[in-house]
């Protein structure tokens, strides 16, 4: 793989995973809960829960909250349904508000009922998609000063940067393990170790090889370096995915994977953070093997971190500087010979 390819994808995967990651999982956690609490709701809503929400809205402006803003899809449908063009509650998520606020299901009379006040909510405070509001400052990738990890997005927008954030790790993982693509698949949540020793901790991912084997393949572990397994928690962390459950979904493990997470960072939401822009190209398993045919991955990892990476992006200087202390005897002795593994597509 070509290095102006490798090095802006390695960069922006470690960016996302150290830096953005745990906050879309707090923001994903949070409207995991949402659903779930919305979906046991099944009681439309009462004349005398009207004043709960009521109190709600005035609530809402006097704090000078935007009203939660729906999709554009809702809106299409809703003009498809017979609604103005101008109605001032067209752009309004009035059943999401209604369910979180009063538990209940909505209807159109409702909204009727209720139109003065919700209109006078958004005349005074607009609307603005629910999530991601207030978002954390973090560090820009390229040093500069810091800004919010997100702006304000809907659910949709909030499962694109989450498809983002698991295609990092995924790809992220693939290029520093070795592992092919119908191992990565086999990998389900909980599957990192970690081994105390007395030197430095050593990291094991438990996964299941395919290529060669029987169907269904045979259980394996790998030893991978510090940056995988963080990874792959923040994989598990912003998917949501339970015990057992495979960590990446089998059908979306393709090379689309690696055009969607170039398509956000080269566009708004990644320039806005500083991250470098990723080229047209294919990620294969070239580092990989670049890694397996030396006697100590951690320090050649920590040597082209230092070289290249680490003096480009300010924030990676301190994230590069652990990695060092790996043994590298074994590779300066002029008797080493490494062994070639084969590096054959899965």
């Amino acid at each position: 793989m070509p290095d102006d390819i490798l090095r802006p994808l390695l960069c922006n995967s470690i960016y996302l995973i150290d830096v953005v990651g745990p906050h879309v999982a707090a923001e994903a956690t949070r409207v995991r809960q949402a659903i779930t609490s919305r979906a046991g709701i099944r009681s439309s809503l009462r004349l005398d829960q009207y004043s709960q929400v009521i109190d709600e809205v005035q609530r809402q402006m006097r704090a000078g909250v935007p009203a939660p803003r729906t999709t554009p899809g809702y809106i299409a449908r809703r003009l498809a349904a017979g609604w103005e063009q101008d109605d001032p509650l067209l752009p309004f998520a009035f059943d999401s508000f209604v369910r979180d606020t009063a538990l209940s299901l909505s209807k159109r009379r409702d909204l009727d009922r209720l139109r003065p006040h919700l209109e006078a909510w958004i005349r005074h405070c607009g609307t603005e998609p629910p999530w991601c509001r207030d978002a954390t400052a973090v560090p820009r990738a390229d040093g500069h000063s810091a800004v919010p990890f997100a702006i304000p997005v809907d659910h949709f927008g909030l499962d694109t940067m989450v498809h983002v954030i698991a295609s990092a790790a995924f790809y992220l993982t693939a290029a520093l393990s070795g592992m092919r693509a119908s191992e990565l698949a086999e990998l389900t949540c909980g599957a990192c170790r970690r081994e105390d020793r007395s030197q430095s901790p050593r990291f094991w991912v438990d996964s299941r090889r395919i290529k060669g084997e029987d169907f269904g393949g045979v259980p394996d572990s790998w030893v991978v370096i510090e940056e995988v397994h963080r990874a792959l928690a923040a994989a598990e962390a912003v998917t949501g995915t339970k015990p057992g459950e495979l960590l990446f979904s089998s059908g979306s493990n393709s090379g689309n994977r690696y055009a969607a997470l170039r398509n956000w960072v080269n566009g708004s939401c990644g320039q806005r953070l500083g991250l470098p822009p990723s080229l047209m190209g294919r990620c294969t398993r070239a580092l990989s093997a670049v890694l397996s045919r030396c006697p100590s991955p951690s320090a050649r990892m920590a040597s082209w971190l230092r070289s290249g990476i680490s003096s480009t992006y300010p924030w990676l200087r301190q994230r590069a500087t652990p990695l060092g202390q790996a043994d590298t005897k074994q590779r300066s002795s002029p008797r080493y010979k490494p062994k070639r593994r084969p590096s054959t597509p899965d």
